[in-house]
């Protein structure tokens, strides 16, 4: 595989080693990659022609070092702001509650960016994907619905003046 030298460098950490826990044994070798740190790669045209994307073939959209965590300690909070958070570990995901399959497709909002640098008009701002930030993979595990339910979080939060979920990363980035 060749791991190219370009570095996002707006997402970039300045910490040392918290790169030390990158899947690159699970990276495909004809993975086309964009970045090494964070590694952002789309897959070849030929691994997007089967209906389901490959686990290592999958594209690899990502903006800080993959996290170490640890499956028996951690926890995550769902809440609404200044109220009581109701406190989940995974195995609480994995083992309490319902499981379902589902088939979806991903897709980077740069797909086929690299169409838009031209001559004429220049260079686009961010990573020059070409038509493989896609993939479609089938997915197992809980209903996220399910589970701001049992936090407290139902349809009537909209009638509340709640519009928005933030999401925050184990990593502290934030959605």
């Amino acid at each position: 595989m060749t791991v190219t030298k370009s570095v996002d460098v707006t997402q970039m950490s300045e910490k040392d080693g918290e790169w030390g826990n990158e899947p690159v044994q699970d990276r495909h070798p004809d993975m086309i990659p964009h970045t090494d740190r964070p590694f952002n790669a789309e897959p070849p045209n030929y691994g997007l022609r089967d209906m389901c994307t490959k686990n290592n073939l999958h594209y690899v959209r990502q903006h800080c070092p993959v996290p170490i965590v640890d499956e028996k300690a951690y926890r995550f909070s769902i809440g609404f702001e200044g109220g009581e958070l109701k406190k989940f570990s995974l195995d609480d995901l994995k083992n309490n509650e319902k499981h379902k399959e589902l088939h979806c497709t991903l897709m980077c909002t740069g797909n086929r960016r690299s169409e838009f640098n031209t001559e004429k008009d220049g260079e686009t701002m961010g990573l020059k994907w070409k038509n493989g930030s896609i993939s479609t993979a089938l997915w197992t595990g809980c209903s996220l619905t399910d589970v701001m339910k049992k936090a407290g979080v139902t349809e009537e939060a909209e009638d509340n003046g709640y519009h928005f979920v933030t999401f925050h990363g184990i990593e502290d980035y934030h959605i």
